[in-house]
Parts: structure tokens; C-alpha cells; sequence
């Protein structure tokens, strides 16, 4: 009869119903498994024994099939409890979202980590063999620690990048609600994107006029990053449609602007149209530079 224990009787109570679903299959294979508890309502261990195969082969197969059971339901209930004690403004499903993302990358982390040629059944079969018994919470806090704070700097790393993530649709989202209740002008402005300069041309080759943007904001008590002031003219003109030249459609700025310009927006990468050839002219001289 071989042991098994977890520090939490729900995390226990778990591991029973795994091990009870896995008591078909295993027998059409030959393989039975009995098994005992002391409580079931609170266990405190689960006693298993092993029947139709070696002792040695038992011992294999029910630290296998723990390993399983770690790096499956209970991995992602634990990465579930960690971001939802540590992180209690996120909503059920961006919980949900994050840890989807997580337990993706952890299992990754631990096909790949440094000490990858043993793995967490290697070492519960060698603590069942010396105690018949083994603390699965123990095998990994102490012999699996490093793959535990991978999981958690994990978790901290996708949340940060999920808070980037969001404020930045919600910035996108409220410039379009501007957008979408400016009235709309017509014609088109060009936006030629190139190296660090950003500017904007009508359809008669005239530059576009942020004059009453600066002004604005120079007035407000926060200074504007010049990109901002080129959006702010934008969306105040509103114009029907704008074309982006650019030379490279990955650019923030240019991926912002066909975020927030959706349908309106068109992107040329043609280097040869009149307003492409800017961008590959280093010695043009820029009516403005915005950044």
C-alpha cells in the first residue's frame, strides 16, 4: 500500500476523484487499482495499492500517473489561486485569460528547465520506494522550488503585460469615440511616415495645419508627447479617409493610427506613389517633426 499526501484536503480530494477516473482505463489494461481514505469529507492522505503488475512497475506507474495529475488540474488550479489572492481587480475572466496563458507557458518551463532529464515522477518514485509514502506538496516546494517561482514571475509577467495591453485598448477605444462623434470633413490627408519624422499633406499637397493644437497645448497644465498633438489634429479635422506612407506598417504610431481610423484608414508601402518617395528621401526636410 503506498501513501499519497497533500497539504490541502481540496487539492487531496482532487487527486481522489483523478485516481477514481483512472481506475477504468487502467484495468482494461490488466492494472487495479484499491484505494483507501480516513475521511472523505477532510482527508489527509489517500492509500493506494497497485494490483496485476510488479511492485516495482506499480510504483512507476502511480508516480506517473501523479506527475500527470501535477502538471494538469492542479497546476492550473494552482496558478488559478495565485493570481486570484494577489491580483482581486481583475475580473473572472481575465483571471481566466491570464492563467490560459500561464499554464501554457509553465508547462513549457518545465519540459525545458535546467534539471529537465529528471522529472517530478523520478522523484516521487524514489521517496515512494524509501517511505512508501510521499508528500507531493513537499516534492515540489523543495526539489521543484525553481519551477515555482518561474510559474509566479510568469504570472507577474503576463499580468503587467495584460494591464499594457488593456490600457492601451482603452486608449485606442476612446480616441475612436471621438473620432467616430467629430463630424466628418471631406477630402483626404496624407500621413507619411518616415524615420522619426511624422506629416500630414491634404489632397493639394498642403501640409496639415496643427497650429490651434499646439495652442491648446501649450495652455494645458500637462505637456503633450508630439504625437498626441499630430492625433489630437487628426481626429479634430476628421477627415473621410487617410492614406499612412510609411516604409514600415510594424510602427506603433502607424499601427495606432489604422486602430483608430479602422475603415477610414488605408496603408501605401509603395515607395514609388508621390507621397512614398518622402519616405525613402533623407535629405528631405520636414514641414514639422512630431517626434
Amino acid at each position: 500500500m503506498l501513501r499519497l499526501r497533500m497539504v490541502s484536503d481540496s487539492d487531496l480530494r482532487v487527486l481522489i476523484k483523478w485516481f477514481q477516473d483512472l481506475t477504468t482505463s487502467l484495468a482494461r489494461r490488466g492494472v487495479l487499482l484499491f484505494m483507501h481514505v480516513d475521511e472523505m469529507s477532510a482527508p489527509s492522505y489517500l492509500d493506494i495499492q497497485v494490483d496485476g503488475c510488479s511492485e516495482e512497475q506499480g510504483v512507476v506507474i502511480l508516480a506517473t500517473k501523479v506527475e500527470r495529475f501535477v502538471t494538469s488540474r492542479w497546476l492550473y488550479a494552482y496558478i488559478a489561486k495565485q493570481i486570484t489572492a494577489n491580483y482581486d481587480y481583475l475580473s473572472s475572466d481575465e483571471c481566466d485569460y491570464i492563467c490560459a496563458k500561464v499554464f501554457k507557458q509553465s508547462l513549457t518551463l518545465y519540459e525545458y528547465r535546467e534539471d529537465s532529464q529528471r522529472g517530478l515522477a523520478d522523484d516521487f518514485s524514489d521517496v515512494l520506494i524509501e517511505n512508501g509514502e510521499v508528500n507531493i506538496d513537499g516534492v515540489l516546494q523543495f526539489r521543484f522550488g525553481t519551477w515555482l517561482m518561474e510559474i509566479k514571475d510568469s504570472i507577474q509577467s503576463h499580468i503587467d503585460n495584460f494591464l499594457v495591453e488593456r490600457e492601451y485598448e482603452q486608449f485606442v477605444g476612446a480616441l475612436r469615440y471621438y473620432l467616430d462623434t467629430t463630424p466628418m470633413t471631406k477630402g483626404i490627408v496624407h500621413v507619411i511616415c518616415h524615420g522619426d519624422t511624422i506629416e500630414g499633406f491634404d489632397d493639394k499637397h498642403e501640409p496639415l495645419d496643427i497650429r490651434l493644437i499646439e495652442a491648446i497645448a501649450c495652455d494645458a497644465d500637462d505637456e503633450l508627447h508630439p504625437q498626441d498633438l499630430f492625433m489630437s489634429a487628426l481626429i479634430t479635422r476628421a477627415p473621410e479617409g487617410i492614406v499612412i506612407h510609411t516604409m514600415d506598417a510594424t510602427d506603433s504610431f502607424v499601427c495606432t493610427l489604422l486602430e483608430v481610423f479602422r475603415t477610414r484608414a488605408t496603408l501605401c508601402e509603395n515607395p514609388h506613389c508621390d507621397y512614398g518617395s518622402v519616405c525613402l528621401d533623407k535629405n528631405h526636410v520636414p514641414h514639422y517633426t512630431t517626434i
